[in-house]
């Protein structure tokens, strides 16, 4: 798949996302009202509530077509511009393209503050098919100052799993005795043909696996209405004198 062309330079593997400029509408309440979100959390997943919760420090907020449910949890309707709450406005975009993400048959596995998922194919196959070679790709939003305003990017990585035919992952130790680690290396592009380490993945990682991906899935809709548009561009580092 084209990508956009990278003019001469150095990147890192962020990239800038756009969010829309006008409020959003929320439920909101204080956190002494839920100070513990998981049993809000199991009411709206039993009774299959299209909204979620999050706490932001000392604030709640509920968002979703369906939040006006959390009325009689003593939340109040507010409207807010997503760029002042930038502790909000970075949990809506992970989780508007993990929404996203999954729907297309991506498979999740979640962290704290980050998440990755894993493409519903294998990318390649090695040891006669035995081995199962999954691609997937770690996310995590981040927030900075430009010019006066809040300004949120991506980051995205790459990362690998290795299964046999059954869908159970393996270890190293397992892998090697499939005489398949140097294969899936090579694949992994951590060793060239040759055998030697190659000291390029980092660029080839981004252009070969990173690039194609961001620029696939640039655009999404928000939790909370709206749409969030990527930049096929990755952020250039600017070497000061």
């Amino acid at each position: 798949m084209s990508t956009a062309p990278l003019d001469p330079g150095l990147y890192v593997n962020v990239f800038h996302v756009e969010i829309p400029n006008e409020p959003a509408s929320f439920m909101v309440a204080p956190t002494a009202i839920c100070p513990d979100l998981r049993p809000i959390r199991e009411e709206i997943a039993r009774c299959s509530w299209n909204c979620r919760v999050y706490r932001v420090r000392d604030r709640v907020f509920g968002y979703g077509e369906e939040r006006e449910v959390l009325r009689a949890k003593s939340f109040e309707p507010t409207e807010i511009r997503l760029r002042d709450e930038s502790g909000l406005c970075k949990r809506l975009i992970l989780e508007g393209l993990v929404d996203y993400l999954k729907g297309q048959g991506y498979r999740e596995r979640s962290g704290k503050g980050r998440v990755t998922l894993y493409e519903p194919k294998p990318y390649r196959e090695v040891a006669g098919g035995q081995i199962q070679v999954y691609r997937g790709y770690d996310l995590r939003t981040i927030w900075w100052k430009q010019d006066g305003e809040m300004a949120f990017g991506m980051i995205v990585d790459v990362r690998w799993e290795i299964r046999d035919r059954s869908g159970r992952r393996l270890s190293s130790p397992e892998i090697a005795q499939y005489r398949a680690t140097r294969q899936i290396a090579q694949i992994q592009e951590e060793l060239l043909p040759t055998g030697r380490i190659n000291t390029e993945v980092a660029r080839l990682r981004l252009q070969n696996h990173i690039l194609p991906f961001v620029h696939q899935h640039s655009r999404f809709s928000l939790p909370c209405g709206g749409e969030a548009t990527v930049s096929d561009v990755p952020i250039r580092v600017i070497l000061g004198g």
